[in-house]
Formats: C-alpha cells, structure tokens, sequence
C-alpha cells in the first residue's frame, strides 16, 4: 500500500511541477504541517490508547475482586462503596475515552481544513498568474484536476500510518501482557 500510493502521490505531484513549478510548490506547501503536527497528535492518541486499556483491565480485575468477595461485601454493607469506586472507575474511562475521540475527530479535523485549503490556493494563485498571462488557463485546469486527485491517495496514507501505530500499540500490550 504504502509503495502504491506513494508512487501515485509522486507521480501526480511530478505532473503538477511539470505544469508549473510554482504550483507544484503551491501542492506540497501543506503537507510539511500534516507530516510534523499529525505524528504529534497520533502519539498522543496512542498513549490515550494505552491507558484506555490499562484502565479496562485493571476495571475487570476489580470486577473479578468483587464477584469473588460479593458475600463480604454483602455482609459488611459495603455494597455502595463498591458501587461508587465502579462509577468513580468508569468515569476514568470515559474520560480517557472521551479525550481520545477529540483528538481522533481534531486530528480529522486538520487533514480535512488543509485538503481543502489547497484547492484554495490553487484558485487564487492560479487564477492571479492565468490574470497576469504567466500561466495559461489550460495549464491551470489540469493541475486543479490533479490536484483532486492528489488527496485519495495521502489519505490512504495517513490512514495507513494509522492503522499501523494502533497495531503497533497493540501488540505491545499484548506482549506486556
């Protein structure tokens, strides 16, 4: 995957520098924030990731704890304190899960707001140099056609590079384990 579509995201992005070099620059201006910020991000969701799971484990051996002392507990009239350190543990986890699902949807966020400021820029600096006659019209619409193309397959990999860090993660956990 990685090797395929590279290659078409190089190959389009050399199309785009053939047409014009200035354009070529306009296409890839973007791209050095998503391979510096999106890594950043993706860390983090890792890590939110891990303790999501932490937590879940150490939840189900409470749980186990408790089914297996259910009669002391009973006994004792420990059953609303057993209840609040449930509700206390769970609310844990949804705050871990919450924080991971806004930095998954932030992180869509960016990816999304910079795709579409490319098209952006390719109107208005396009459209300045077709104005000024250093650029022909024709030039113009065929890296604006290249350049829909060109969000396909960075987006397969950015979702590649994804999946490859939650695989990642996940099989430390389970070797930790």
């Amino acid at each position: 995957l990685p090797a395929f579509q590279g290659g078409t995201l190089l190959t389009i992005l050399a199309f785009m520098f053939i047409q014009d070099p200035i354009l070529g620059l306009v296409a890839i201006a973007l791209y050095p924030i998503q391979i510096v910020v999106i890594p950043k991000l993706q860390r983090q969701v890792n890590l939110l990731a891990k303790a999501r799971v932490r937590e879940v484990r150490r939840l189900a051996d409470r749980i186990n704890e408790t089914v297996g002392g259910v009669r002391d507990i009973r006994a004792n009239d420990a059953t609303q304190y057993e209840r609040s350190r449930f509700s206390k543990e769970l609310g844990v986890i949804f705050d871990i899960r919450y924080s991971l699902y806004k930095k998954k949807f932030f992180i869509k966020f960016i990816n999304n707001f910079l795709s579409q400021l490319g098209p952006f820029f390719f109107y208005s600096i396009g459209g300045y140099l077709v104005i000024q006659g250093d650029l022909t019209l024709g030039a113009l619409v065929a890296v604006i056609g290249a350049q829909k193309e060109l969000y396909a397959p960075w987006k397969e990999l950015l979702t590649y590079y994804q999946t490859m860090m939650d695989v990642h993660i996940k099989y430390e956990q389970v070797v930790a384990q």
